[in-house]
């Protein structure tokens, strides 16, 4: 799985809507890009989203910005935006708004949501991709056996 990944688009055995699986049986992959403080600040402050913790301030407090812009972001849109460690980017965290388990339930309204704020903060299309969570454990103990969708018989089970 970690040679499959990042990618976009999804690889199909890790789609929820391509194999006939519990998604929980699927290794939990997220949608997103390399964080980027210098991009995502200044879109949260730009949207009002910005919080500069003390109302006499005029400086903008990063920490609390991130966290006005989690919780609203969530109350107006209902995407929950995290910060992940992901394989394939040990150099930091990747911004995420949603995980392949969570695809049956995003609406295609809220995917392109996600993808224009992609862009609003400056991100390119190329940075959006499917990353596997860090915490994933993807070797022969976690092997989990899902059909395509489409098929009927065990032998087209892919093995994870």
């Amino acid at each position: 799985v970690r040679d499959m990944l990042p990618a976009r688009p999804l690889p199909c055995c890790l789609n929820p809507n391509w194999v006939d699986c519990d998604v929980k049986q699927l290794p939990m992959v997220w949608f997103g890009a390399p964080y980027d403080h210098e991009k995502v600040i200044p879109f949260a402050i730009e949207n009002g989203f910005g919080d500069n913790h003390d109302p006499e301030d005029e400086i903008y407090d990063a920490n609390w910005t991130w966290v006005n812009l989690v919780e609203r972001f969530y109350e107006e849109f209902g995407i929950h935006l995290c910060l992940k460690e992901v394989w394939g980017y040990p150099e930091g965290l990747v911004l995420a708004f949603y995980a392949n388990r969570d695809m049956r339930i995003i609406s295609k309204r809220q995917r392109r949501l996600i993808e224009n704020t992609y862009r609003a903060m400056g991100y390119e299309d190329e940075d959006m991709q499917w990353w596997l969570d860090r915490d994933e454990e993807v070797g022969p103990g976690r092997a989990q056996r899902c059909r395509p969708f489409w098929s009927n018989s065990p032998s087209d089970s892919s093995d994870f």
